[in-house]
Parts: C-alpha cells; structure tokens; sequence
C-alpha cells in the first residue's frame, strides 16, 4: 500500500467510526417517531397557526383533497373554535382551480376531532 492510500484508508475508517458514534448518539425516538405529533403539540396543530391563520390538519387535507393543490390560495381563515361536543370548527376561504380548471372561490366550514380527522365539511359546492 502506497502512503496516499493509507492516508485514504485511515480518514475512510474514521469517518466511518465517526458516523457510527454519532449513530448511537441519536435519541431512539427520533429513529422510531411516527407521523402522529406529540400531545403537546396536537393542541397547537388544532389551532389557527400565528404566521398565515391556517390550520394545519385543516391544511393537509386541503392539499390531499383539492383538484390542484398548486392553484390553492387561502383569502381567510377564522378563528378556530372548540365546540362544546370537543369538536373544533374553522372556516376557510379560499380560491382554487375547480375539476374544469377554472378558478373559483370556495368558502368552507370544517369540523374536526382532537385527532386532527375531518369529520364534517359544509361549503358551497
């Protein structure tokens, strides 16, 4: 073995070692976390976001559920509001491209779980 490839081997080796100790070092949660968020910050994530006024479930079954999730643009969100049933309800207005192309303006009234699940949608259709 020349000395440039004991050079090479050598930093090939402890990069290798390095990347395994960094490995360990991980927190097992992180290797194992499921898409499901923390309690913590479920209640957050049923609630209108500070930045855009969105709700994030809200929003993610919007992008699922919409002809062109990329044409989708939000004009108002409500407050979001916990129902007396545990329920919440929010509104959102918004225009998207409908299932011809063209763009029209929606105004939704969503209910959902503390699951962030979608139970009920009421809008103009």
């Amino acid at each position: 073995m020349t000395a440039k490839n004991k050079k090479v081997a050598t930093w090939t080796i402890g990069i290798i070692i390095g990347l395994a100790i960094i490995g360990s070092l991980t927190p097992e949660e992180t290797a194992t976390s499921s898409t499901e968020p923390k309690k913590e910050t479920k209640d957050v994530l049923l609630t209108n976001r500070s930045w855009d006024g969105s709700v994030y479930f809200v929003k993610e079954y919007l992008k699922a559920n919409l002809n062109d999730w990329d044409s989708y643009e939000s004009i108002e969100w409500s407050t979001a509001v916990k129902n007396d049933d545990g329920t919440y309800m929010v509104r959102n207005k918004f225009r998207a491209a409908n299932a011809l192309g063209a763009q029209v303006i929606q105004n939704w009234i969503f209910y959902y779980n503390d699951q962030g699940q979608i139970l009920n949608i009421i809008g103009d259709e």
